[in-house]
Order: structure tokens, then sequence, then C-alpha cells
């Protein structure tokens, strides 16, 4: 028990090792994060470095379309673009909205002088005259429109637009309303049997180009009127009767939507001006007056051509002689025939003692007023005399041709419109 004590006094010995630091060493995860933030980074700069490689790679790829261009409908042209290559859209295909695009809008357009009308063709599309001659297709009262057709065309196989215009005073028609005659033509055609083999659509009124009209389908291989006919190729061809000024109009054509765009564009103009600005200029100094007439006219002086082609003196005259007129198929002879005035004596007592009895009615020439008799029964063919007292002269001008005066007129208006009184 004493060793005890002394035990528990002995003071505690001291240890020569060192104490160690009680701090407890890095664990592993705070070891790892530098190192994902580091990763983190890299990849975030990797993947910006990426990005600008594919988009530097895909702009380069779009540098390297093709030199190529494309021919728009309205003449401008297109490059390739864009990530693809592919053609830009043509200027013309980006019409306004709610506006359709005119698909005629480049064709080239056709004028009729004879029949006061104009429509447009494509660029395939030929119209041509068709008569003596034949006519220029611009002053024919016949035309055939067809693809690069020409006189030897063969409207039996050809797919065609024939149009015909007829002036009704002329004519049996002269007096009947327009809806009996397209109605008498479209009952003579379903009557002929051999021509017409079923109705398609049946008679209707319609409106055309502003103006009433008539009109009807059949399955047939020509047109049959009540007065005249031609052939057509075989199969649904549609007919179009129009009146209009006089003038009667006929069209006819196989149902094809080429055709009906053509005709969609016809225009009834009333342009009927002659172009004036070549032509030549007659004097005659003994007869105090001068005109102008078109170059391809003959002049002769003193002399004037019979009915029967056999050329006569005839003193103080001076006769004009148009070619064939292409719209008429015949010419037209003008004579100015000039003597002296006798005193007291008016243009209608010279005319009566010329043996015209016919009914006249007043004409006016350069300011000087005369009469006119249309269409007088003198030899063979009628012909349209005007009398006009000036500076103490007798002036007669005879106006000749095989047709009437009303299709000759617009010719001789536009000629005796440039004549002038002269000193």
């Amino acid at each position: 028990m004493e060793a005890n004590k002394q035990n528990s006094n002995v003071p505690p010995v001291q240890s020569s090792t060192p104490a160690q630091d009680v701090t407890s060493p890095p664990t592993k995860s705070k070891l790892k994060l530098p190192v994902l933030i580091s990763i983190i980074i890299f990849l975030i700069v990797i993947g910006i470095a990426s990005a600008a490689y594919l988009f530097l790679n895909n702009s380069n790829k779009q540098k390297a379309c093709t030199l190529e261009a494309k021919i728009c409908p309205d003449g401008s042209t297109v490059g390739r673009t864009g990530p693809n290559c592919e053609f830009a859209p043509c200027p013309s295909s980006q019409a306004p909205q709610g506006k359709p695009i005119d698909p005629t809008a480049n064709w080239k357009t056709f004028k009729n002088s004879y029949g006061s009308f104009s429509l447009k063709l494509p660029e395939d599309m030929k119209a041509i005259g068709v008569g003596i001659g034949p006519p220029k297709a611009e002053e024919a009262n016949e035309v055939i429109i067809c693809e690069g057709c020409d006189q030897s065309v063969d409207p039996s196989n050809t797919p065609l637009i024939e149009l015909r215009i007829t002036e009704l005073k002329d004519t049996v028609y002269k007096n009947t309303p327009p809806p009996e005659i397209a109605r008498q033509n479209y009952e003579s055609n379903i009557a002929n049997k051999n021509n017409t083999k079923s109705v398609i659509r049946d008679f209707q009124e319609i409106t055309f180009s502003g103006e009433t009209a008539y009109t009807y389908a059949l399955n047939s291989s020509g047109y049959s009127g009540k007065y005249e006919g031609f052939v057509m190729p075989s199969g649904t061809n549609k007919v179009t009767e129009i009146e209009r000024n006089g003038f009667y109009y006929l069209i006819v054509h196989p149902e094809n939507p080429v055709f009906d765009q053509i005709l969609s564009t016809f225009k009834f103009t009333d342009d009927q001006t002659i172009d004036a600005s070549n032509w030549k200029t007659y004097a005659n100094i003994n007869g105090g007056y001068s005109l102008k007439h078109p170059a391809d006219y003959k002049i002769m002086e003193n002399q004037k051509g019979s009915v029967d082609g056999v050329i006569i003196n005839v003193p103080n005259t001076t006769t004009l002689i148009s070619p064939v007129l292409p719209s008429l198929n015949t010419n037209l002879q003008i004579s100015i025939h000039y003597e002296n005035a006798t005193k007291g004596l008016t243009a209608q007592q010279f005319a009566q003692q010329e043996g015209i009895t016919t009914k006249s009615n007043s004409y006016v020439l350069d300011g000087n007023n005369g009469f006119i008799f249309e269409n007088t029964p003198i030899g063979p063919f009628p012909s349209s005399i005007i009398y006009i007292f000036a500076k103490n002269k007798a002036y007669t001008v005879t106006i000749e041709t095989s047709g009437s005066y009303e299709d000759v007129k617009i010719f001789v208006d536009q000629i005796l419109s440039t004549f002038r009184f002269t000193n």
C-alpha cells in the first residue's frame, strides 16, 4: 500500500518524442474539384471552337455554289444561293397577294384594221390572211391563227382559229337581227348530219369583249352556216358570232386552253386610221388642186381605166388606181375631172344634166359644199360620184370598185381629206 502511495507522488515522465499535429489530412473530394472545373472550361472552349469551325466551313461551302443562271419569264436571271445552292425565286413569281400573274403579259399583240380588233398571241402562234394575194393578216377580212402555219395549212387536221368578218349591208342578212342570224347558222349546222355528229353545248347568249354574242359547241368536222361553210379539225369545235357596227364576226376553233386564252385577249379597237406619213403629193396646176396618195397608187393624167381594163383618153382628168386592197380582194379607182362651170348652174343641176337621178347626200371637199351620189347604177359595177363647184370650175370625183362605196369609204375619205384647191 505504501508502495502505491510512493508511485502516486512520482511526477509524470516527459516523452522525448515530439507531439504529433492532430490536424486531419485533406480528403479525396477536395482534391478533385479544381480538376473538374478545369475539365468543364476545357470542354466549353472546345465546343466554341467546334461551332466556329462548322460555321466557317458552311460559309465556305455556300460560296462554292456553281455559277449557273436561270432565265425568268420576264427576261431577268437569278443564280444559285443558300445552303442548298438552290435558284433564287424569279421576280415574276412573287406576284402581290390577291393579284394573279397574267400569262399573256409577254405575248405579242396582233391588230387587224379591217375588223378593228386586236388580240395577243404566244410566240409560237402566227396569224395569216386568207384570200387573193394573199392579203396581209393585219388588213384581211379572213384570218387564220395557228402554230407556225402558212398559206399551205390543211384546216382538216391543224388546230386553228378561223376568224371571218362580213359587212352585213352587202348580204342577205342586212335587215336581219343578229340573234336571228346566229340562230339560223346554229340550226343549219346541226341539220348537216354529214358535218355535225352531235351538239356539245347548246345555243346561248354571252358577252364577248363587251359585246353581246352567241355561242355553241359542236362535235363536228367543220362549220356549216346558212350561207357559208368551211372545214375544221374533227372534234369539239366552238362557235362564237358577234355583230358590231354593221360587221358580223364569226369565230370558230377547237376547244383548247391556249385558244381560249388567246380569245380572252380579244379587244375591239375602232382604229381604222391609215398611215399617211409616206404618201406622195400630186398637184394639177391647170385643174387648180392637189392631194396626197399612197406611194403604190398609179397616177394617170388625161386617161381613165374602163371596166374591161382598157385605158381610154379623157381630157382634164387625173386617175388614181390602187393596187389590190387586201381587205377587199379588188382595187380602187378615183378619177378627178374638171371643166369650166356654167354660170348660174348648181352642182345639183349639173348632176342632173349628167343623168344622175338617185338620191344624193351632202359632201364637203376642202370647205366647199357639194353632193355625193353613192352606188349609182352606171355600168356593170356601182359607181359613186361627187359633184363640187369651186373657183369657177365644176369638179367631178368618180369612185369605182367592184364592191360598194362603203367597202372603200375609209380609203376614199383618207385621200380626199388631203385634197386642196389651189390658186
